[in-house]
Order: C-alpha cells, then structure tokens, then sequence
C-alpha cells in the first residue's frame, strides 16, 4: 500500500471527514494561489507587455494584443474545468 493511501487512512481513523478536510485543502489553495497570482501579477503584465512589443516589430504582423487573466478568471475557470476531475484520493494530502 503507498504512503499517500496509509495517510488517508489514518486521517480517517482520527475522525476526520474526507469531503470535508478535502475540500478545506483546496480551499486552503485557492486561498495559496490568491496570494501568489497578487504578488507576480505585475512580473505577467510586464512579460505580457513585452511579448506584445516584440512580436509587433515583426514586420508582417499587424496587431498584437495580450492580457494576464484576473484572479477571478483564473479560480472560474480551475472550478468548472478542473476541480471535478479532482478525487480525495487523487491528491489529498498537501505538499
């Protein structure tokens, strides 16, 4: 049996309820990714910014436009495209 499932295991034993802490695990990283989405937010902008620019001198491109995906977005986006595919057993335990 691995490592992870003897984890689970005994977590379950202490009483804890799955579902529950499982969903308090992402919601503690959601909460991780607010705060690093914040914090390199302006480093995006400017590789944004960049890219953009340097992609306009090429002489056959006529426009170039870029964006960085707001906090918001981005959580949306991760609840309806990826959080369903996510099981308790998948990845439960944190880093």
């Amino acid at each position: 049996m691995c490592i992870a499932a003897l984890a689970i295991i005994e977590f379950l034993k202490n009483g804890h309820s799955l579902k529950k802490d499982f969903m308090d695990v992402i919601d503690q990283r959601i909460e991780d990714f607010k705060a690093w989405h914040d914090s390199q937010l302006p480093y995006h902008q400017a590789v944004v910014r960049f890219l953009c620019d340097l992609i306009a001198t090429i002489p056959q491109v006529e426009s170039v436009k870029g964006r960085t995906k707001d906090y918001d977005e981005c959580i949306s986006k991760f609840k309806r495209k990826y959080l369903p595919l996510i099981k308790p057993e998948d990845r439960f335990l944190p880093d």
